[in-house]
């Protein structure tokens, strides 16, 4: 052993960032994409069960006596092997086979065998055990009130909320009947027209992107429809994708008489301005619209006094297609009584409007106070006789009517942000969460609803608080912010259940409900990254407890106790021994124990003091997937399937780089500063906070895909062998070699260098490196070897 001294000069060091990228799946046919607790562990590593429950073992020498370790089997075998040897008998290939044998036979160490996964939670409820109750709850309220208050100046969506983006989902598909939509009473107003219908020159606007299609041509899904004045739906257009399913779409517009023609019964390919009557007010727009795109698609018309009758469609604000009539007005206008019209979205209107069959009567007063939409008719008569099979399968966002012939330069800055309603605004629809709502019956637990007012959050707060249940008030984001009306839901409303079969949670029990499932799956987060909202128009409410800062664009779902018909703490207080006398007595669940006694308040908050949003979902990787933290921008996180869209809805989540998680699901832009939830980077914690997805996000299945940061820091030492020096060692066994044994052999003395170690002053060794093959040195080489580490 030779010892050089090292000076500072001969080290230097660097550290660099290793992204390692990681991909996990959690779903019913298992999990891949886990990590081993031990990365190099070994399967020749046994455990030793019987080992473990030994009782005592003695060997007495000589004597040839001995103790059990246990009832036989391994220990058996084990202790005759040691005898034999002790004993010194000269054959112990028998006992040694045996024992050897039995070593084989047992498992792996399970040590060896953990993996670690991530890990998806939701607030805990009603468990009877009281210390997974606390146990969740210390986690959340961990998130909630210390991780998020001090990761907020560096990630701006870290709180308990989301931003208030929303757009209309709307599914079509074999699971789903298609006679679902949302229905906006339009009765005449004091000038003698329908409130929601044009005199004379119109524009039509809205955001679409088409979502459910099938092979072939894409079945007429409407958009919107006035009984004998418009309808506007969407319908395949001349390009198909690798599978034979359309991959554009166009706009078909029906005007007056040709609107009362159902859209599925039309010829698409005959050109604009070429039917006869009653299709003759029939037109197409040009190829503009694709699958799963956000597209911004108009309609204008100014009447015969406006450049001869000719209207126009615009896509992304791009002239799309022209039509002409040369009429002063294309729709129905009449005041009778009997005629008041209504608008639906996402359906077609199939049936006639008259005496004996009036639209107004879906506005019925009784289920006007249940079910909570606008009904101004004092009359509306019976429930019309009706059919609707132009179920659209497309989301939607900001629908805006206009009484006007609106300029192309107009159209095209409504594209790419929202503006303030005007003079000749008829209706606008975001959706946004707002507070105010009607009146109506919610749901206390699924088989008690109970009458309410003044309900001002964005889902059923009783329900939420009581039993976790999941039921989002899509009442409180569809108002009309012109005429202040609310839609009757088609189809798309809860009622109380009359009995369900034992061991079904509440959700469970609602979303076998088919117009629960699309109640819930109705507003949900927008990914439009094309456009960004005008909240102004959302600053005439006059409650805004759930407004982050009071800024409607922000809603803070962190205090469900404020606001209108808020909870009062001391219900905690008064209930909780109650409660827990119940489940103890019982022994069940609270959800059991609040089924069975009306009177108890809210068992879920009673349990967990925990007054804020249950619609919740957390994703903990553990930092053995990514390192030092998660490289920002990365991150993805998807649910094939979303809970109750029998497979038509998937849902993608990805990280916008600043700790926000926004819904990245279509092939437009993204709206990225769209905040659902956040990512903590370096806790390697995602969790998903917009109640629209919240709790059931991944509760089916779900994969996660990211890239980690790990720095690695190398040391790179330069040991320099000089010429003779280093040409022996002190070793015993040390002996000198020559490149050969002939006597006449003069050659310099060969030494093998086989190891470099490094000391510290006190000549303790603090690393070493092996050299793959030893180095032969002769008296007069010299040479540098190079030794780097890394950690």
């Amino acid at each position: 052993m030779s010892l050089l001294k090292a000076t500072s000069g001969l080290f230097e060091n660097y550290t660099f960032v290793a992204r390692p990228e990681r991909e996990f799946t959690s779903s019913s046919s298992g999990v891949t994409g886990s990590i081993r607790l031990f990365p190099q562990a070994s399967n020749s590593e046994k455990m030793d069960p019987e080992a473990m429950a030994r009782r005592t073992a003695s060997v007495v020498a000589g004597s040839g006596v001995s103790l059990p370790f246990d009832d036989g089997g391994f220990g058996t075998r084990e202790i005759n092997f040691v005898e034999d040897k002790m004993f010194g008998f000269p054959d112990v290939y028998d006992s040694a086979s045996k024992y050897l044998q039995a070593v084989r036979n047992f498992s792996t160490d399970p040590r060896q065998r953990k993996t670690l996964e991530i890990v998806r939670s939701t607030p805990p409820l009603f468990l009877t055990s009281s210390e997974d109750i606390t146990t969740g709850t210390f986690e959340f309220n961990t998130l909630r009130r210390v991780l998020f208050p001090h990761y907020s100046t560096a990630y701006p969506s870290a709180y308990w909320g989301y931003a208030n983006y929303l757009s209309l989902n709307f599914l079509s598909g074999a699971t789903f009947p298609s006679d679902a939509a949302l229905i906006y009473a339009n009765p005449t107003g004091a000038a003698g027209a329908p409130l929601l219908t044009p005199s004379g020159a119109f524009t039509l606007e809205t955001y679409v992107k088409p979502t459910c299609r099938v092979s072939g041509t894409y079945p007429a899904g409407t958009l919107f429809h006035v009984s004998s004045s418009f309808a506007l739906s969407i319908v395949s257009g001349s390009g198909v994708d690798a599978y034979g399913r359309p991959s554009t779409f166009r706009l078909l517009l029906q005007l007056s008489h040709s609107a009362d023609i159902p859209p599925r019964s039309i010829d698409l390919s005959v050109a604009n301005n070429s039917r006869t009557y009653p299709q003759d007010l029939v037109f197409l727009s040009e190829d503009g619209i694709t699958f799963n795109g956000w597209h911004h698609a108009a309609v204008r018309w100014g009447g015969s006094s406006v450049d001869s009758g000719t209207g126009s469609f615009f896509i992304d604000g791009v002239r799309a297609g022209d039509f002409c009539v040369p009429s002063s007005s294309v729709t129905r206008t009449d005041s009778s009584p009997e005629n008041s019209n209504a608008l639906f979205i996402g359906n077609y209107y199939e049936g006639t409007n008259n005496s004996s069959n009036a639209i107004k009567g879906f506005f019925g007063a009784l289920t006007s106070a249940s079910e909570g939409f606008t009904a101004p008719f004092t009359s509306p008569g019976s429930y019309p006789t009706f059919t609707m099979r132009h179920q659209l399968g497309a989301e939607l966002h900001e629908v805006r009517f206009w009484s006007e012939y609106r300029s192309a330069e107009s159209i095209v800055s409504g594209t790419t942000a929202g503006y303030a309603t005007g003079s000749t605004s008829l209706f606008y629809l975001g959706p946004h969460f707002i507070h105010e709502s009607p009146d109506r019956d919610v749901p206390l637990t699924p088989f008690r609803f109970v009458p309410s007012s003044s309900i001002d959050t964005p889902f059923a707060r009783q329900l939420s608080l009581g039993l976790g249940g999941h039921m989002i008030n899509t009442e409180n984001h569809l108002r009309d912010l012109v005429t202040g009306y609310y839609p009757r839901h088609l189809n798309m409303t809860a009622s109380q259940v009359v009995s369900a079969p034992a061991g079904m949670t509440t959700n469970d029990i609602f979303f076998a409900i088919e117009p629960v499932a699309r109640k819930n799956l109705l507003v949900i987060p927008c990914d439009n990254g094309k456009f960004f909202p005008r909240w102004a128009n959302l600053t005439t409410s006059s409650l805004t407890p759930h407004y982050r800062f009071g800024n409607p664009g922000f809603v803070d779902v962190s205090n469900l106790a404020t606001g209108s018909g808020g909870i009062d703490p001391s219900v905690r207080e008064l209930e909780e021994t109650n409660l827990l006398d119940s489940i103890a007595t019982t022994n069940v669940t609270s959800s059991a124990v609040y089924a069975g006694n009306l009177s108890l308040e809210l068992p879920a908050y009673v349990l967990t003091a925990n007054n804020s949003s249950y619609l919740t979902s957390l994703f903990d990787a553990s930092n053995l997937f990514y390192g030092s933290k998660i490289h920002p921008g990365t991150f993805e996180l998807s649910d094939p399937s979303f809970t109750g869209s029998a497979g038509l809805l998937s849902v993608r989540l990805r990280d916008n780089g600043m700790g926000g998680l926004y819904r990245a699901d279509c092939t437009t832009p993204h709206a990225k500063w769209n905040s659902v939830g956040t990512l903590l980077y370096e806790e390697g914690l995602a969790v998903v906070t917009s109640p629209y997805f919240g709790d059931l996000f991944g509760k089916d299945s779900f994969s996660a895909k990211f890239r980690g940061e790990q720095p690695i820091t190398v040391l790179s030492t330069n040991v320099t062998v000089p010429a003779f020096q280093i040409n022996s060692s002190s070793l015993p066994s040390y002996l000198p070699l020559t490149a050969s044994n002939y006597a006449n052999e003069d050659g310099n003395p060969v030494t093998y260098i086989m190891r470099v170690n490094l000391h510290d002053e006190n000549l303790n060794i603090v690393a070493k490196a092996e050299l793959a093959q030893p180095i032969a040195k002769r008296l007069s080489d010299k040479f540098v070897i190079k030794v780097k580490f890394d950690f």
